[in-house]
């Protein structure tokens, strides 16, 4: 999950942005900031993904957002669906996600097996807890057909929605603020370019329409971290998205 917290950072905003349920009331938390995806303990932080190479773009405000989620969203696709739900601006279309919302730890046997089990589920920044998948704001079930985009009742709805937002109005843009990151910017080609100045960086930042957020097709394309005690992500201190 952590690669693609940092690809959805810009559109999610700062901060912690979902949490990982454990017992005891002993909460963690996956968050974003500055091109970073950070797991946090209490007052400990690890980065566990970053934007490297390239300038981080934060929206501001942030736009309008639709996710179109349904039973092919699983695990860490549904963490990113309960980081937009802690997000205002945003709304959901399709249908209920699989179900593995959880995180799982890997435990290592005598025998050298390696055992990996759920040690907790997840929550939003609202309060609420999601051990069996997360339900669309807008419920939309079209079964296993394979419809075009153009004749698709989820995107066709998704996109009816961001045409009644003002930011997805002809014409209408939002500035962006954009965050270079301290190794780019102590390079020799970033020093050296035209645009090493971030203010003329932020006069060529316009946003247009947002069309929309496939989780399913972000999962697809994430790149996966190693493979580290069973674990299904990269490693991290506490739980692990699974």
């Amino acid at each position: 999950m952590w690669p693609m917290l940092a690809g959805l950072g810009p559109l999610l905003g700062e901060g912690d942005l979902g949490r990982f349920v454990m017992p005891k009331n002993e909460d963690e938390y996956w968050a974003y900031r500055g091109g970073m995806a950070i797991h946090r303990r209490g007052q400990a932080e690890q980065v566990l993904a970053q934007v490297e190479g390239a300038p981080v773009l934060v929206l501001r405000p942030l736009p309008p957002v639709a996710v179109l989620i349904d039973r092919g969203t699983a695990s860490s696709g549904e963490a990113m669906a309960i980081s937009f739900r802690s997000r205002i601006r945003t709304r959901s279309f399709g249908e209920p996600t699989y179900g593995a919302s959880t995180a799982t730890r890997g435990f290592r046997l005598p025998d050298g097996a390696n055992l990996v089990i759920a040690v907790s589920t997840f929550g939003d920044m609202n309060g609420h807890d999601y051990p069996n998948g997360i339900a669309p704001d807008e419920l939309l079930p079209i079964g296993d057909q394979m419809a075009e985009a153009s004749e698709d009742p989820i995107v066709n709805a998704a996109v009816e929605w961001l045409r009644h937002q003002s930011e997805c109005l002809p014409g209408e843009t939002n500035e962006g603020h954009v965050s270079t990151p301290p190794q780019l910017r102590r390079s020799p080609e970033f020093q050296k370019s035209p645009g090493s100045n971030e203010k003329s960086q932020m006069a060529l930042v316009r946003r247009t329409a947002v069309r929309g957020v496939n989780l399913n097709e972000a999962a697809r394309r994430a790149p996966r971290g190693p493979r580290e005690g069973g674990c299904r992500e990269a490693p991290c201190p506490g739980a692990r998205s699974g």
